[in-house]
């Protein structure tokens, strides 16, 4: 794919393109679904710069409508500032220079709560915009070749991994957290889950299996991760797929779990 088409392609092309990238990966060997996954990297950066472009366009004119504001309380003031004298000359009377004040104390105040309505929305939209950037997205796959499960940071946000539980046996908590870099990935050995699954499971049947991983974002919030694997004999082939059903905000912190890795 070209960058001009990348360019020109819509946001739902890029999505889908998205999707085609992620689905893909279990059906490859580790160094094709390497490249699929620095793939959608690419194609998520594209739809992040375009989201920041809009975010940047609707800020720049924010902070134009502050400019102009500006400048009319300062055109008010000067206008003031010229009349005040003459009109203190032509009514020679302290109750109208009084009048004049109020008026252009009323003002003042007018102009000063749009500044402030203006400052909060800003205020809103960069703790929104910051809220993004610490967004968490995760993928996790399995690797029926090497017997491992790969979770992938497919967010903007660096991440630490601190445990995963399968099924409804204890959470394993890592003693030290395992960092998981934006647009990286890391794995977790599960050689012996495959081996259990292929033992126990009748051939020409299938299971679902949950499984839930307990993450940080680079400002400390909380995460888990909770998708199932998908176990089906394809033969005499166990084939394993995941899905992610949920990423959500949790205190995992005190949970009943085995001994630290």
């Amino acid at each position: 794919m070209k960058i001009e088409d990348i360019e020109n392609a819509s946001e739902a092309n890029l999505r889908k393109q998205l999707q085609e990238c992620y689905a893909r990966v279990d059906s490859l060997d580790e160094l094709a679904g390497t490249t699929q996954l620095y793939k959608a990297r690419f194609l998520i950066d594209e739809l992040e710069r375009r989201k920041n472009d809009k975010v940047s366009r609707r800020d720049f004119w924010l902070e134009i409508a502050i400019i102009i504001l500006i400048s009319i309380e300062i055109g008010f003031s000067y206008v003031a500032f010229k009349e005040a004298p003459q009109q203190l000359r032509a009514l020679n009377a302290t109750k109208d220079a009084l009048i004049d004040v109020q008026q252009s104390s009323a003002t003042t105040a007018a102009t000063l709560s749009v500044l402030q309505q203006t400052m909060q929305m800003m205020n809103s939209a960069v703790q929104r915009q910051a809220g993004l950037l610490s967004e968490v997205s995760v993928a996790i796959t399995y690797d029926v070749g090497q017997k491992r499960i790969i979770i992938s940071d497919t967010g903007n946000a660096d991440l630490t991994l601190w445990g995963d539980k399968i099924s409804d046996q204890l959470p394993t908590m890592n003693a030290e957290p395992f960092v998981i870099p934006h647009g990286g990935f890391y794995y977790l050995l599960a050689e012996s889950f495959y081996k259990e699954v292929s033992t126990k499971l009748v051939k020409g049947s299938e299971t679902r299996i949950p499984f839930e991983i307990y993450l940080k974002n680079d400002t400390g919030q909380k995460y888990v991760v909770r998708s199932k694997f998908f176990c089906k004999w394809d033969g005499d082939v166990l084939q394993v797929n995941t899905q992610t059903t949920a990423i959500s905000k949790s205190n995992w912190t005190g949970v009943t779990c085995i001994a630290p890795r």
